[in-house]
């Protein structure tokens, strides 16, 4: 069988990009406790299908996220304008790196980001 685990990323990381753009500053007063975010769920509070698809997804970008921060500067900013590009309307070129180096810098952090995911516990493709 073939290894999907590139394909699967590019899939998250499309999803990332999507979700690191919607994200906005929480503005005025929280409508919970904040310590009660923190709180892991209990089973009781998982009765509705949707609020377990959204924890999950939420678990997902977050670690997505922090791996994506934690990669040497141009290897982020490779992946940024990657996949920025595919949800902003409006394409962003850097002047420091060319299309090329760009490509390669994306490739290269793909690599890296596969089995840090797994270790993060997001499935990608067969193992």
């Amino acid at each position: 069988m073939a290894d999907t685990s590139m394909d699967d990323l590019r899939y998250y990381l499309r999803a990332w990009s999507r979700w690191v753009r919607a994200w906005r500053a929480p503005l005025g007063i929280p409508s919970c406790v904040s310590m009660v975010e923190q709180m892991l769920p209990t089973i009781d509070g998982w009765s509705d299908h949707e609020d377990i698809t959204e924890l999950i997804e939420a678990h997902v970008m977050r670690a997505i996220d922090s791996e994506v921060e934690k990669l040497p500067i141009p290897h982020k900013a490779a992946l940024r304008l990657t996949y920025l590009n595919e949800t902003l309307p409006a394409v962003f070129r850097s002047n420091r790196m060319s299309h090329e180096d760009t490509k390669r810098l994306c490739q290269i952090a793909e690599t890296d980001l596969i089995p840090k995911l797994r270790l993060r516990g997001v499935v990608l493709g067969r193992i």
